[in-house]
């Protein structure tokens, strides 16, 4: 069996990377001018909207859009990514006005819906609405050559986050101005988290921003975390055609846990970042069993919809194989065992194992060096710091999630965004970066909750 392809197999991108990086650039001088944000409103979106079901006291709906970029972002996008899919979970028994809505963005890998839908479910009955995005070249808007949520150019990273930072502000002022919800909120889980923080620190109203086990930049996970696992640097390294407005910054830091020899990867590696396995949180639903799970279930007795998103169904049941390993050192009310012993929930284990199985080989033979080149895309993803935006309007109301034995976020990216916004507060859960999904929802929900009462 031949080695699974890698994120940026194709290489840097080209002149795309260059008119992203001038793109994202001209954004961040208008951050730092006396404005300090970007014009509003942004374009304006109209979702056309199909009902996939409802009950007496809830209801989905799928909507779809074309993007809202600019003709020169879009010309950069797989026409697959032209046309956005949203969806919105709501209860019916409140007023708009009294509602609450908040806008869940995709994190690495997750290619549906389901997934977020499972962790806003709940919050139906305190009066919250759920509305997933579905990222550009994710799900039904991935390039047909593409592998799972395996990037081809590192422009394509850019480019999904542009994207999704433009239609998330036109859906946050279509919730408000379309639909009057009376309280906006977005949230993201990983990449998701990202992006989250950087539509909230951009939106001129209060907004609650909850990222989830989210680092301060892409750099922080595919330079240093284990996704650096899943780069193929040896192609990066012998693709020169990098541009000079990025190469000329470069800073050179050898380090020596870096993973320059690209080993191959195990399965559980490949489960991350591909959605064509039995990975829970890799795999997206198919059309078949996304809409045809329409019979109810009572959720605390309040709100009728079904079991799927409910919350309670598939992440109880993990809990309930992990709760006679709970420890005491817990630090929110929703751990179970952090590292449970097997399944994808050893993830970071298998990866750790994997890693100091990486040893630093000699410099390609034409090309970068490997230490360059890392330093090269530490650099381009420099672009995507969430530090080098504006806090929020309610720094108050950032309430950042994060997992104690995460292998894709260090402490220090997570300390480096609390230094950047004071004010904002940071909530830790017991566990590695996939387990605390798994375990910690609750955990979760309360942080939406919480973040949504400060505003």
């Amino acid at each position: 069996m031949g080695l699974s392809p890698r994120f940026f197999k194709l290489g840097w991108g080209g002149q795309s990377l260059e008119i992203l990086r001038e793109f994202i650039e001209k954004n961040l001088d208008m951050l730092q001018s006396k404005e300090n944000t970007l014009p509003w409103p942004p374009a304006i979106v109209q979702p056309r909207w199909r009902t996939i079901w409802e009950t007496r006291r809830a209801v989905l709906q799928e909507g779809v859009f074309p993007t809202p970029v600019d003709d020169e972002l879009k010309e950069l996008l797989p026409p697959e990514s032209h046309m956005a899919r949203v969806r919105l979970l709501m209860p019916r028994s409140s007023l708009r006005q009294e509602m609450a809505c908040v806008l869940h963005l995709a994190g690495t890998g997750d290619h549906g819906f389901d997934m977020r839908l499972k962790l806003g479910g709940p919050l139906l009955e305190q009066g919250v609405a759920t509305m997933v995005l579905e990222s550009p070249f994710y799900g039904k808007r991935r390039p047909v050559d593409q592998k799972g949520s395996r990037l081809r150019y590192v422009s394509d990273l850019l480019a999904l986050g542009r994207t999704t930072i433009e239609e998330s502000r036109s859906l946050l002022h279509w919730a408000r101005e379309d639909m009057g919800f009376g309280k906006l909120g977005i949230c993201g889980l990983s990449m998701g988290g990202v992006h989250a923080s950087m539509v909230g620190s951009l939106h001129p109203y209060p907004i609650a921003v909850t990222p989830l086990l989210a680092p301060h930049s892409a750099a922080v996970a595919f330079c240093e975390g284990v996704l650096s696992l899943t780069t193929d640097w040896d192609v990066l390294a012998r693709d020169t055609t990098l541009s000079k407005a990025f190469t000329s910054r470069v800073n050179v830091q050898p380090t020596a846990n870096f993973a320059s020899a690209s080993p191959p990867l195990s399965s559980e590696v490949r489960a991350a970042t591909d959605n064509h396995t039995a990975d829970p949180i890799a795999q997206g639903p198919t059309p078949s069993n996304f809409a045809s799970s329409v019979s109810a279930k009572s959720l605390n007795g309040s709100i009728e919809l079904p079991a799927k998103y409910s919350g309670v169904e598939a992440l109880n049941q993990t809990s309930e194989r992990v709760s006679s390993n709970q420890g005491s050192g817990s630090r929110d009310s929703d751990s179970g065992s952090p590292e449970p012993s097997s399944g994808i929930l050893n993830l970071e284990d298998e990866l750790a194992s994997e890693e100091a199985a990486s040893v630093a080989v000699a410099a390609v033979a034409a090309g970068y060096s490997l230490e360059e080149t890392r330093a090269r895309l530490q650099e381009v993803l420099s672009l995507t710091d969430v530090t080098r935006f504006p806090c929020p309007e309610k720094a108050e109301a950032v309430i950042l999630v994060a997992a104690t034995n995460d292998a894709y976020i260090p402490q220090h990216s997570v300390e480096r965004l609390q230094k950047a916004w004071p004010g904002m507060e940071v909530r830790w859960v017991v566990g590695g970066h996939v387990s605390s999904y798994l375990l910690h929802s609750k955990a979760f929900r309360q942080a939406i909750v919480d973040s949504l009462s400060r505003i």
